[in-house]
C-alpha cells in the first residue's frame, strides 16, 4: 500500500470530501499517487521544501570587496520559521562551529521568520547611530578601519565555504498521525487539482472552453497541469 510522502498537502479523506460521489477504499492507492505527485509539483513549483522538520543547513559566504561588499543575508530552504522553535546560527570560517561561534539574534543578527531569512547587524552600528545597516544619523559615525559599500558601513558573516551554520524549524506541512496541519489554502489547491485529475484520469489531454472577449476557445490541458486557480494559489507562496 502507498503511503503519503511527509510533506502532502491534503488526505485521502479530504480528497474523497471534495469528490463527494461515494469513492471507496479502492481508490485509496491512486489517489495517494495522486496527491503525492501534486505535492511534489507544488513544492518544485513554490521553490522550497514543505516539510515541517528540524534541519541544519551550511551557506558558503562571500567574501568583502564585491559590489555588494560582504555577505549580508541569508535565506533558508523551508520557510517559515517557527518561532516556538529553537533558531541557532553559527559564523565560523574554520567549520568548526564551536559554543563561541553562537551568534545572538538582534544583536548580530535579525531575522524575518516568515520569509526565512537571517541578515547580519553590528552593535557597534548601533551605538555609532546606525540602524541595522542602514545610517539614520550621518555616515561619519562608522567606526575607524569599517569598509564602506556605497557610502554605507556594511559587516557580513564570516566569510568562506560553509562558514555559516542555521539550525531551525520550518516548512508549512506538519503531520502529527492522521492529523495535517498546512495553510487552508494550499490545502484546498491539492483537494481541488487531485478530484480534477482523478474525474479526468481517463482522458489524458483533455479539450477544455474558456471564455475571452473574443468568444469561447478550445485548448488542450495536459495530466500534469494546474488547474488556473490551483497555478495562482502556488504563485503566492512561490520564492523568486
Amino acid at each position: 500500500m502507498a503511503e503519503l510522502v511527509p510533506y502532502a498537502l491534503c488526505s485521502v479523506a479530504d480528497v474523497k470530501l471534495g469528490l463527494d460521489d461515494g469513492t471507496g477504499a479502492d481508490a485509496d492507492e491512486l489517489l495517494i499517487l495522486l496527491i503525492n505527485g501534486f505535492s511534489k509539483d507544488a513544492q518544485n513549483e513554490i521553490g522550497f521544501a514543505l516539510e515541517t522538520t528540524e534541519r541544519t543547513e551550511l551557506f558558503g559566504i562571500g567574501m568583502a570587496g564585491g559590489p555588494g561588499g560582504p555577505t549580508q543575508s541569508v535565506t533558508v530552504a523551508a520557510p517559515p520559521i517557527d518561532p516556538a522553535a529553537d533558531l541557532e546560527v553559527y559564523s565560523d570560517a574554520a567549520r568548526l562551529f564551536p559554543a563561541s561561534s553562537l551568534l545572538v539574534e538582534n544583536t548580530d543578527y535579525v531575522v524575518n521568520r516568515e520569509t526565512g531569512t537571517i541578515t547580519k547587524i553590528s552593535q557597534q552600528w548601533l551605538e555609532a547611530g546606525f540602524q541595522t545597516g542602514f545610517p539614520h544619523s550621518g555616515r561619519n559615525g562608522r567606526l575607524p578601519g569599517e569598509q564602506l559599500y556605497g557610502g554605507f558601513p556594511r559587516a557580513g558573516f564570516a566569510t568562506g565555504i560553509q562558514a555559516l551554520k542555521v539550525v531551525y524549524t520550518g516548512g508549512v506541512v506538519l503531520w502529527d498521525g492522521d492529523q495535517l496541519t498546512v495553510e487552508p489554502d494550499l490545502r484546498m489547491a491539492a483537494v481541488r487539482q487531485v478530484t480534477h485529475w482523478w474525474k479526468t484520469r481517463h482522458e489524458p489531454g483533455q479539450q477544455s472552453i474558456g471564455a475571452t472577449g473574443q468568444g469561447n476557445i478550445v485548448f488542450t490541458r495536459g495530466m500534469k497541469e494546474f488547474l488556473p486557480e490551483v497555478a495562482a494559489i502556488l504563485n503566492h507562496y512561490r520564492v523568486e
